[in-house]
Formats: structure tokens, sequence, C-alpha cells
């Protein structure tokens, strides 16, 4: 959805651009930019209020159901199956071995799909702020008058 987003603005943006359009057709296209910036932002102020602490929940409990499930439900199976401590003990190794390469690749396409979704979201402000700077000027500034700084 963040990538369509993007090519939303990335289009009305190149839209803009076009000599044919008149003035009144401009200011439209600028304002909906505009509305989709300010749209945005009050998402993602949303959003970041909770964000650090469902990450830690959801890592937690990924981390349990890999970590607990898996190796003690294949522990009991082969300590029924084998009755070999050798053999149980070894099975659970490679288990979690397999399960480290799998929370290992999996948090790395995690971090690595975040990634892009950030990029993108760059992307799109550096489009949309050429058309809608004002918007980012006027943050800015009520940024800079919270943190006590003066006009």
């Amino acid at each position: 959805m963040e990538r369509k987003e993007g090519d939303a603005i990335k289009l009305y943006s190149q839209i803009i651009e076009n000599p044919s359009l008149d003035g009144r057709e401009v200011i439209g296209l600028k304002q909906i930019l505009e509305d989709e910036l300010v749209h945005e932002h009050e998402f993602a102020r949303g959003e970041s209020r909770f964000e650090n602490f469902l990450i830690y929940v959801k890592d937690a409990v990924l981390g349990m159901n890999d970590g607990l499930v898996e190796i003690l439900s294949v522990t009991k199976g082969l300590a029924g199956a084998f009755g070999d401590p050798f053999k149980v003990a070894l099975s659970d190794f490679i288990l979690g071995v397999s399960g480290a390469l799998s929370m290992g690749i999996s948090t790395y396409t995690n971090v690595r799909t975040q990634r892009q979704a950030d990029e993108d979201t760059l992307k799109r402000v550096v489009d949309a702020s050429r058309f809608v700077g004002h918007i980012f000027k006027e943050r800015v500034a009520n940024l800079m008058r919270k943190k006590g700084y003066s006009e």
C-alpha cells in the first residue's frame, strides 16, 4: 500500500509539471498532495505511539513460539520414539540450529522490508516536497516551538 501511495504522489508530481495545465488545476493537484501528506503525517503520529511496544511484543511472542513449542514438542516425540538420550540431544541440537537460522532469516527479511518501506516513504516525501514544501516548513517550525525555541 505504501508503494502505491508513493506511485500516486509521483504521478501527481509529474502531472503538475505538465505545461498544459492551467493555474487552477495546478493548485488543485497541490491541494491533493497536501492532503495526502497531512493524512500520512496524522497516521504516522498515531502509529508511532505504540510502534516500539508492538515490536517488542511481536518479537517476544515469535521467539517464545519458536523456542519453546517447537523444541519441546520435538524433544517429547523423540524421547518417546528413540529413548536414547544421545539421539534426542543430537536431534534437539539440529533443531535448535535450524530454528536459529529460521529466526535469523525472518528477522533479516523483516528488516529489509522495513528499510524498503522507509526508502519509499522518503522518496514520496522528496517528490511531494517539491510542490508542497510549506507543509514541511510549518511542521519543522511547530517542532522547534515545542522544543522551546523562539520564532
